[in-house]
């Protein structure tokens, strides 16, 4: 069973794989890294301010409600009717230490070398530095990659879809350059036939990655779509919202709400 370092940032799409992780038999989970950057590897108005100089309003305000969502998720639903534990809930139960790192590169991760590094949506970028002191290290991310690299993929994946039917979730080893590496796991699920929403991409890919994280093995070799295309996109920009608007796209709706609900983490 291999030791792995986990590393993630505690969001409603993410706490699902993180626990779903967890309970996974092919390895063990010796430590959890919590991000506590925003984005860039900087913290509190500077990662605001970095946000803000580089996408629209437009963009940014919509995607804050759903961190608005997750506050009232864990104040007000109990642990039991949501889809996710916090951090801290899972800390307790599978009784494995979280630490919070401002900058994952400054973090001393010598202690933890020789094992494996996996991450599961975590917002900063890891040094080749950094990544030498694990014996492989691992990412996942929401796009049929190397196609829909970087940020905010489901963004781009709908207003410029890759596939008009299918929406993907894929494992792939890490390198210091943003979602490259070779992939070693990839899944992908029928996309909505109306109009869909960035929600309801992440839930319909949510499912499918908590199905990988649970059967993730480090010596996967499995069969998977290959694109033969690249691409890389960022920030959004206001023209960039409004092109998704004009499509019939949203970035949630009430039914995202409910169907989220419905996400369940097996044992």
């Amino acid at each position: 069973m291999k030791k792995v370092v986990l590393v993630t940032y505690e969001g409603i799409y993410s706490l699902p794989l993180v626990e779903a992780f967890l309970n996974n038999k092919n390895v063990s989970v010796v430590k959890i890294l919590k991000s506590g950057s925003i984005y860039a590897n900087l913290k509190g108005f500077r990662g605001v301010w970095f946000l803000l100089k580089r996408s629209s309003l437009l963009f940014i305000v919509p995607k804050f409600f759903e961190n608005i969502l997750f506050i009232i998720y864990c104040f007000f639903v109990p642990s039991a009717s949501r889809p996710f534990k916090t951090l801290a809930e899972l800390e307790q139960e599978y009784q494995i230490p979280v630490e919070v790192v401002d900058d994952v590169n400054k973090y001393d991760h010598c202690q933890h070398e020789g094992t494996v590094l996996f991450s599961s949506y975590f917002n900063q970028i890891f040094t080749e530095k950094t990544l030498s002191n694990y014996s492989q290290a691992f990412n996942i991310h929401p796009a049929p990659l190397p196609v829909g690299r970087g940020l905010f993929s489901q963004f781009w994946l709908l207003l410029k879809p890759y596939c008009e039917k299918k929406y993907y979730q894929t494992i792939h080893r890490m390198t210091s350059k943003i979602d490259d590496g070779e992939v070693v796991m990839q899944q992908s699920v029928a996309a909505s036939k109306t109009p869909a929403s960035m929600a309801d991409y992440m839930n319909k890919v949510t499912v499918l990655g908590i199905d990988m994280m649970k059967n993730f093995d480090v010596d996967i070799d499995g069969d998977f779509h290959r694109p033969n295309e690249s691409s890389y996109n960022s920030f959004p920009k206001a023209g960039n919202v409004l092109d998704f608007w004009c499509k019939g796209l949203s970035f949630i709706r009430y039914s995202d709400i409910r169907n989220y609900f419905k996400i369940k983490v097996p044992k």
